[in-house]
């Protein structure tokens, strides 16, 4: 039995950091696998019109391209209650969702959570159970979790601090 390649990932929470350095690494890993060129980014909260966010979005999920097949499309702020999805691009993406192929990684990022009433969010988890999307929280660790999280991240830059200097930083 083979496993499903997942293409479709929901990443969303309110650590912030760690969103973006998961989501860096993967731009990263695929401007070297393939090209910067197949890389889109909309962001909802960005100012442009209804119309033009349509067309950018429906050129952007097109198989074919003078530059290769192989596509990372990011999508931020798509999927939050305040969100505003205009229904032609509601109906765009569920389409879209059908039709990713092994070439395809479309990643919603949400810094708060997603509105789980939203037919784009019940779409992705009704593909996650079937082993075709990954949803994935990154929350802001709480107590001694946040304590070792700090240490953690501390050693990682190559540095450290004492215990007590730890456990002060969280209430700054």
């Amino acid at each position: 039995m083979t496993e499903t390649k997942k293409q479709l990932f929901l990443w969303y929470g309110e650590n912030a950091l760690e969103i973006h350095e998961q989501l860096s690494g993967w731009v990263a890993a695929f401007e070297k696998k393939y090209s910067a060129i197949n890389i889109s980014s909309f962001d909802l909260q960005q100012s442009r019109s209804k119309d033009k966010l349509l067309a950018e979005v429906k050129n952007a999920l097109q198989v074919d391209s003078l530059f290769g097949s192989n596509k990372l499309i990011v999508f931020r702020n798509f999927l939050a209650s305040s969100s505003k999805v205009d229904a032609d691009l509601k109906e765009l993406l569920l389409s879209a969702f059908e039709k990713i192929d092994d070439n395809f990684f479309v990643i919603f990022v949400q810094t708060d959570s997603p509105d789980a009433r939203s037919v784009l969010v019940k779409k992705i988890k009704a593909l996650e159970k079937k082993g075709k999307a990954e949803v994935k929280e990154f929350a802001v660790p709480k107590y001694q979790a946040l304590n070792k999280w700090i240490a953690e991240r501390a050693q990682k830059s190559g540095t450290s601090f004492a215990p007590e200097a730890i456990s002060l930083l969280p209430a700054l």
